[in-house]
């Protein structure tokens, strides 16, 4: 576990593959983004699985990914040095632009990712069309139904 992300390590019982997943929640501010860099960076570098990364990393990487943002940052240019530089394969989202809002009268929306390891992504990437596909009205039910069983007992 790090500051800006939870870390698991999954097996698979049959081939005894191994890769870890970590959820992200990315500082706002550019120094905490340098110590987010470093911090995914190390944490890939004491483990030889394959990774996925996903999450919200409070910074995306071109302007059409944000509803008001239209120019390139620094950050922006980072992140993308980053997500390059580790090996990693931001994987596209099928059926919709963003990912996220923060549901208020003058919405922020915003995608979040999802970033696979080449090692990973070999297989994967083999396939015809690898893409997220998000279905709210699914999840949200799920959520509930979960919610609401555990809720009421």
């Amino acid at each position: 576990m790090g500051n800006f992300s939870l870390w698991v390590l999954l097996e698979d019982k049959r081939t005894g593959g191994r890769w870890c997943c970590s959820n992200v929640y990315g500082p706002k501010d550019d120094a905490g983004r340098g110590t987010l860099w470093e911090e995914l960076s190390a944490i890939r570098a004491h483990g030889n699985a394959p990774v996925a990364i996903m999450g919200d990393f409070n910074v995306i990487r071109r302007p059409g990914e944000r509803n008001r943002t239209n120019q390139l940052s620094p950050a922006m240019t980072n992140f993308s040095y980053w997500i390059e530089e580790e090996g990693l394969v931001d994987l596209p989202i099928a059926n919709q632009q963003f990912t996220w809002s923060n549901m208020r009268e003058v919405s922020s929306l915003v995608r979040l990712r999802v970033l696979i390891d080449e090692r990973m992504g070999r297989s994967i990437l083999m396939l015809p069309r690898v893409v997220l596909t998000i279905s709210r009205s699914s999840l949200n039910r799920r959520c509930a139904n979960s919610w609401n069983s555990s809720a009421s007992g």
